[in-house]
């Protein structure tokens, strides 16, 4: 079976220079270097930018990727910060709700769960936060507390508890590799946001590999 490329599509600046080594590290726990090899990565800012005129930038992205050849899937991963839901600003955000709607707009315009696999997944309440649950420096501060409750703000609180003042670009990457798998897995409260990351990046990994594309959460309506 040929390799094919795992497109990421990334909230900013430090989440572009850390979160390939993260997923890698996923590909390798579950032995998925038989399908996916580490492709293009694109900035495409938070999910308020990219759902903005129902997902016009969103499509422009997916546009980009499905002209790659050997695309074999498309993780999107962004903060899961926002107040509302961007798609229906009368509601507010919920992870899941925002995941299913994007993963529907690329199976239905642009051939997600057909030719490639899409995940949508969410980091909440931001990517910092699984930095906080699972560095083995903030393990005691953090133990028993649910990270995606609280802190609000995962960056200051990593100021907090070092006494750097934190910057993404400097920050973000070795911090990132420092993240105990195991123990952010199986940690209690759970962290269900890594714990999606982590079943995602296993899902797209058996869509590729067997052939039979997914996108993911929620959509199967087909007709």
């Amino acid at each position: 079976m040929l390799l094919k490329q795992l497109i990421l599509m990334l909230e900013g600046q430090g989440d572009e220079a850390a979160v390939p080594g993260l997923i890698q590290r996923l590909i390798e726990r579950h032995a998925g270097y038989d399908a996916l090899y580490m492709g293009q990565i694109y900035r495409v800012n938070g999910i308020t930018k990219i759902a903005k005129d129902s997902g016009k930038d969103f499509l422009r992205y997916m546009q980009m990727a499905i002209k790659y050849r050997d695309l074999g899937a498309v993780l999107l991963l962004l903060d899961g910060d926002a107040k509302n839901n961007p798609f229906d600003r009368t509601k507010a955000f919920c992870a899941k709700e925002v995941a299913c709607t994007l993963a529907k707009i690329a199976q239905e315009k642009a051939r997600a769960g057909d030719v490639f696999s899409f995940a949508a997944v969410f980091a909440v309440q931001e990517f910092e936060s699984w930095i906080l649950a699972g560095h083995p420096d903030f393990r005691n501060e953090m133990n028993g507390k649910n990270v995606e409750d609280a802190p609000r703000n995962a960056k200051g609180k990593i100021k907090e508890l070092t006494g750097i003042s934190y910057r993404e670009t400097l920050n973000q990457v070795p911090l990132t590799q420092r993240i105990e798998m195991e123990p952010l897995l199986t940690r209690q409260p759970r962290v269900r946001s890594f714990l999606r990351l982590n079943n995602a990046t296993r899902e797209l990994i058996e869509a590729v590999r067997t052939g039979k594309h997914i996108a993911t959460p929620c959509p199967k309506e087909r007709g």
